[in-house]
């Protein structure tokens, strides 16, 4: 039975392990000098022969070069494989297992990790282990989840619901003690940070309710933690973006589902949605103003981290402003053509940036599961207005482009580079957007109900 920790500041534990770590074989592991299918303390990667010593460095490089912006949520300089093959060999398999997803030379690699770490997953909540790393593996599995066949196969809210429970009881939710290490207590507050931005991120796209309260603490700190210590790491800024962001999306819909209940006629839903895509709007340039004056504003990766962030403004713009749209649809009320080719700008901009950024750059087998939702929303949302009553209203020059960029993005999402295998999300993307193409353009005009929560449902 391996040692349960549900110390607000384990780093106690981590020292004691990482002592015995220094009289310890396990770190000749990663030289190769022993014999690693003999000792039971490797992780299972390992001792299987699924991965060898020698491609555990690279693989977490790829993690944090290729993963991590998308939604950084570790350290590179805390996550080392050294120290997680001590403390978690769960997050370890982990990262292994998520950086290997594009390794050309073994495609089935990548599923074989992923079953690995749900064995790890399973052993690690029947043994009741209570680590921040345990929780950041469980949170990494809802981002980044096991391939399904269908869309309905989807584990990711029980991942996300285990992680969030897992660090109330850690009291991540709580400032750390003053006596934690600086870089440990930024580890937690980070990962209490994406456990919120998640539990929004998934409230909003499956239409439940949060599991996470909003608290004061996350509220009040989300301007300053990133550059609060000389050891946040690059990144940080996106984190509390993300976060921030979020906060304000599940504001609106908290406002919106309550409005939906009381169902009152004086009620002005495209005016509340007006408001808050222009409070988005506004919270959008403030970050993005500190992205750019960064002194990595010209790195490569921190410019697709950025441009990440970009489409989840758009697709949270347009969820809010699709919400508001939905209402006039219903109502049969005339819509301001403004709005129509706002939301189609946005819509557009999604897949600008997945056809002329992420996509060339070899980012889309890397990026969050959700990620994926993001751009079919987007998709959708333009091909259901292609022959919908509202498309004479939209700007001429929007018109002739729409069903060209959703047949751009079909073929990049169901490509062998993108989508590797028929059970990935994007293939399963691809499919269904070719299928709402072929029938909502070459089929019966349709009255346009499309909300963030039905987007799949009309598939």
């Amino acid at each position: 039975m391996r040692a349960k920790n549900t110390s607000r500041c384990p780093h106690q534990v981590s020292r004691v392990l990482l002592l015995n770590f220094v009289h310890s074989s396990l770190c000749d592991i990663l030289t190769g000098s022993i014999d690693v299918s003999q000792d039971r303390r490797a992780p299972n990667i390992l001792r299987c022969g699924l991965l060898h010593h020698f491609e555990i460095r690279s693989l977490f490089n790829t993690y944090f070069e290729k993963v991590n912006p998308s939604l950084p949520i570790l350290d590179e300089k805390l996550q080392t494989p050294e120290r997680l093959i001590v403390t978690s060999s769960f997050l370890f398999t982990v990262i292994c297992a998520l950086a290997s997803v594009h390794d050309v030379r073994r495609p089935k690699l990548h599923r074989l990790a992923m079953e690995l770490v749900m064995d790890d997953a399973t052993e690690a909540l029947r043994e009741g282990i209570k680590t921040v790393e345990t929780c950041q593996a469980y949170l990494l599995l809802s981002i980044f989840p096991l391939p399904n066949k269908n869309l309905t196969d989807d584990r990711r809210l029980l991942l996300m619901s285990i992680a969030a429970r897992l660090a109330q009881e850690l009291k991540l939710d709580q400032p750390p003690s003053p006596s934690c290490e600086e870089r440990l207590s930024l580890n937690y507050t980070r990962t209490w940070f994406a456990i919120v931005c998640l539990d929004k991120t998934y409230a909003i796209q499956f239409g439940r309710p949060v599991i996470v309260q909003r608290s004061g603490y996350i509220a009040g700190i989300t301007r300053t933690w990133y550059n609060s210590t000389k050891s946040n790491t690059r990144y940080d800024v996106h984190i509390c973006a993300y976060t921030e962001l979020h906060l304000l999306a599940a504001e609106f819909w908290q406002t919106h589902d309550r409005d939906c209940t009381e169902a009152r006629e004086d009620l002005d839903e495209m005016s509340t949605a007006i408001e808050y895509d222009k409070k988005m709007t506004d919270l959008a340039s403030h970050w993005c103003h500190i992205f750019y004056q960064s002194p990595d504003a010209s790195d490569s990766n921190w410019l697709l981290s950025t441009d990440t962030i970009k489409v989840v403004v758009a697709h949270l713009r347009l969820a809010i402003l699709s919400a508001g749209f939905q209402t006039v649809v219903k109502q049969g009320a005339p819509l301001d053509p403004q709005i129509l080719n706002t939301c189609v700008q946005l819509a557009k901009s999604i897949l600008r940036n997945t056809i002329e950024s992420f996509y060339p750059a070899g980012m889309l087998p890397f990026i969050f599961e959700a990620h994926y939702l993001y751009i079919a929303f987007a998709a959708a949302f333009l091909i259901n207005l292609r022959e919908s009553r509202f498309f004479s209203l939209l700007h001429p020059r929007l018109q002739p482009t729409i069903v060209e960029d959703v047949e751009k993005l079909i073929d990049i999402l169901s490509s062998n580079e993108v989508a590797l295998d028929p059970q990935r999300t994007p293939y399963i993307f691809s499919r269904f957007l070719a299928s709402l193409l072929r029938r909502r353009v070459l089929g019966p005009p349709l009255v346009l109900t499309l909300s963030p929560h039905s987007v799949l449902a009309s598939g």
